[in-house]
């Protein structure tokens, strides 16, 4: 959740940034950026994944598709279509609100809403709103960075993932 919640609003901080390097204005970028946001109408692809593979390994995907996209932001991006490539890679992985089917299938009823409320609150920390402030400011590294954190939160991402159990409702879909 929260390395969902941090790519989908980092944008407003990276913009400036963003425009500036490539050299686009913004009503271009927006342009571009309506473009190539098409694939997230495909999100059903994604989520497939739950139904076919399971839940962990589901979420699995999506922690990486989240995490390596952004590290690609981060190195592999000298050109505007590569930037917007990796871009909308990230965004089609945050579209899918994967994270809460575990916490929704295994919570008892009556503590469901409570835990469900709890992984947002937790994606809601406004880690965004600092942090790239500290990367691209203090620290001096390149805004694309500000992208970047969303890899180095994939790696305790990971190992909370290797904790996750297999749902109950999946293995009652499967047989």
């Amino acid at each position: 959740a929260l390395m969902d919640q941090y790519l989908t609003t980092v944008e407003s901080t990276a913009i400036p940034y963003l425009l500036a390097d490539y050299q686009i204005e913004a009503a271009d970028f927006a342009s571009l950026k309506a473009r190539f946001l098409i694939i997230t109408f495909f999100v059903f692809a994604l989520n497939a994944l739950n139904d076919l593979f399971g839940r962990k390994p589901a979420i699995l995907v999506l922690i990486l598709l989240m995490g390596l996209s952004s590290l690609a932001l981060v190195f592999l991006t000298p050109t505007l279509l590569l930037f917007m490539t990796f871009y909308a890679l990230a965004m089609f992985a945050t579209v899918s609100n994967m994270g809460t089917i575990a916490v929704g299938e295994e919570s008892p009823g009556q503590k469901r809403a409570r835990y469900t409320a709890i992984v947002f609150a937790i994606g809601l920390l406004p880690v965004q709103a600092y942090l790239p402030l500290i990367l691209v400011q203090r620290l001096g590294l390149n805004w694309r960075w500000t992208y970047g954190v969303a890899f180095i939160l994939l790696i305790p991402a990971l190992g909370l993932w290797l904790f996750m159990k297999e749902t109950g409702r999946y293995r009652q879909i499967r047989t």
